[in-house]
């Protein structure tokens, strides 16, 4: 009961097949976020915790770009270009890659269509309307 009267917000989203929530207490001046992702890490660094960091994390597949990974990026972007306390996003690739390209096993199985409006190319294009570097 202690705990209901100190919460300001409790905010819900959903992260692929995950519901995510997020609470914001009183006082709290910045949104911290709990979302997991399963093809993305992210964090915050810095002294003032201003840099955000996503690390894109498919190793087995050098980090190739498949609908889900690019979907999680632009979530992830979104939510990093909305929050106030980061100044920039820092995009790096994991272990032996950044990235090895658009993942071409997924793309076989898909319309050119699927490919270029609902998929991956849908994603990315929100990702390039971020405002911040």
């Amino acid at each position: 009961m202690a705990m209901a009267l100190n919460v300001t917000r409790i905010l819900v989203g959903n992260s692929g097949s995950k519901l995510v929530f997020s609470v914001l207490r009183n006082g709290q001046g910045r949104f911290m976020s709990t979302a997991s992702y399963e093809m993305i890490q992210t964090e915050k660094r810095g002294a003032k915790q201003n840099v955000a960091l996503i690390t894109l994390y498919r190793p087995k597949a050098l980090n190739a770009l498949c609908d889900k990974l690019v979907s999680e990026l632009s979530q992830a972007v979104d939510c990093y270009d909305k929050d106030e306390s980061v100044g920039a996003i820092v995009l790096t690739g994991s272990e032996k890659a950044f990235a090895a390209g658009a993942d071409i096993k997924e793309m076989l199985n898909q319309t050119y269509s699927k490919n270029v409006k609902e998929g991956l190319l849908e994603a990315w294009d929100k990702i390039t309307k971020c405002k911040k570097p």
